[in-house]
């Protein structure tokens, strides 16, 4: 497909020019609305909402009396590094530092090509160098309103959001076909073992915790320092810019808990009540330590097979496990004896080594997709900050 732009005649704009701050606020308790959607709800670098929460299922903060409706953007103002943006598809409540967003003008700026504009590398790299403080940086209208960017006309404007939406559609049936591989292990196991001998998780490994860190040790060079926020996908642990690092030096005094390849580490700790990573595991594939917030989890003998403890582990049962019985009202814990009763398949040799060939044909097809998704996210981005990009890029 050939696909040609010619940027002699868009127009040179600020973010402000054409792009207002919704300021409608709503009652949520008294509104007829469902949904709110919180700052965890939105994923980074994912332009699309798919999740949110129910308006009268749990306590609401004073913050959450925004209103949105579908077409109008949704920025995360914290953290600006986390790089959230959204078009909503459903109406709702968010909080007010999430910035509800949306062209002055259709006839100037589609509602479909504001997002794009923000999801730019440049546009991201602008807010983070205007943002505010150090713990939890923030950023205001005020200030990402003077970005500068190239606007097409409007005809061009909708051949390139029907291209990159297109891109993003597609990246999102594979992330869904992802999932449905997941779904599909998880039900193989559970029809495959549901009648076995079990035995509790007590009696194959023991718990580790890790060790805190002071946070003036975080420097951008060094050792990585797991931590809950790493552990995002399915058995891998997930490097990101987010990911602080320590210096060797320091991690050597404690050399305990510095992580070897091979290790099985657990979350032990959610972000925020709407967590989905609480009791993630995860196999460490290099050097890292240990933070607090992260169990390792470690063979009773040499007979347990951590491999194997992981799939098992890396289940919707063992997830919908962890949330029955994790406490805290504004953040989830667990401890030990929150999960040493459950109950895993007890396993013969034999049946450990067709366990893993079966379970290395889904991990295949699983890479297979992120492979695929990845590939996709690489073009989505180089596209989107050559079409959407700031004055930086020519």
């Amino acid at each position: 497909m050939t696909f040609t732009v010619d940027k002699t005649n868009w127009t040179p704009v600020t973010l402000g020019e054409v792009v207002a701050k919704s300021k409608k606020k709503v009652n949520p308790m008294e509104s007829r609305l469902e949904r709110y959607v919180a700052g965890e709800h939105m994923d980074s670098n994912e332009l699309t909402i798919q999740r949110w929460g129910t308006i009268g299922d749990g306590y609401l903060g004073p913050a959450f009396h925004m209103y949105f409706r579908p077409g109008q953007v949704l920025y995360g103002s914290r953290r600006a590094y986390l790089r959230k943006v959204a078009l909503a598809d459903f109406e709702g409540i968010c909080a007010n530092t999430t910035y509800v967003l949306e062209p002055k003008d259709e006839r100037i700026l589609l509602p479909e090509f504001l997002p794009l504009v923000m999801s730019a590398e440049p546009f991201h790299r602008f807010a983070i160098s205007v943002s505010k403080g150090s713990t939890n940086p923030y950023v205001n209208w005020s200030d990402i309103a003077q970005y500068k960017f190239l606007l097409p006309p409007i005809d061009e404007q909708q051949r390139i959001a029907d291209l990159l939406w297109r891109l993003e559609n597609t990246k999102n049936e594979i992330f869904k076909a992802s999932k449905a591989v997941l779904k599909a292990r998880d039900a193989v196991v559970s029809f495959q073992y549901k009648n076995a001998r079990k035995k509790s998780l007590r009696d194959l490994v023991s718990l580790s915790h890790g060790h805190s860190v002071p946070s003036s040790l975080y420097q951008d060079e060094g050792l990585p320092l797991l931590r809950p926020g790493d552990m995002k996908s399915s058995l891998e642990i997930s490097w990101s810019q987010t990911t602080k690092r320590i210096p060797y030096e320091w991690a050597e005094k404690f050399s305990d808990w510095i992580l070897k390849a091979g290790d099985l580490v657990i979350n032990m700790t959610a972000q925020n009540l709407d967590d989905r990573f609480l009791g993630r595991v995860c196999v460490a594939h290099d050097e890292a330590f240990q933070n607090q917030r992260i169990g390792k989890l470690l063979p009773i003998n040499e007979e347990v097979n951590l491999r194997v403890i992981a799939y098992l582990l890396d289940s919707e049962d063992f997830n919908s496990w962890v949330n029955r019985q994790a406490e805290g009202s504004k953040v989830k814990h667990m401890h030990w004896r929150h999960i040493e009763g459950f109950e895993i398949p007890e396993l013969t040799d034999d049946e450990c080594r067709r366990f893993l060939h079966t379970m290395s044909r889904f991990e295949n097809l699983s890479q297979d997709l992120k492979r695929e998704f990845l590939a996709l996210k690489r073009m989505e981005t180089m596209l989107t900050t050559s079409f959407c990009g700031g004055f930086d890029v020519h």
